[in-house]
């Protein structure tokens, strides 16, 4: 157990700071859930996907002209 001085040395991590910084580490504001999030990723996934197969589509027709 510390004592005295001991107590004063220790060096505590300021809780409103760590919570920044994970919200900055995971691109999150705070009004932002994590179901959100989730959606977020989804959706640019899905989006990711859609432009792959468009680009997929696009070169099949330029080998047909």
């Amino acid at each position: 157990m510390l004592k005295g001085n001991e107590m004063s040395k220790v060096k505590y991590n300021d809780p409103l700071t760590d919570i920044n910084s994970l919200e900055r580490v995971i691109d999150l504001n705070k009004r932002q859930t994590l179901t959100e999030l989730r959606r977020n990723i989804e959706e640019r996934l899905d989006n990711e996907r859609i432009a792959r197969e468009l680009d997929g589509f696009f070169d099949a027709a330029e080998d047909v002209v």
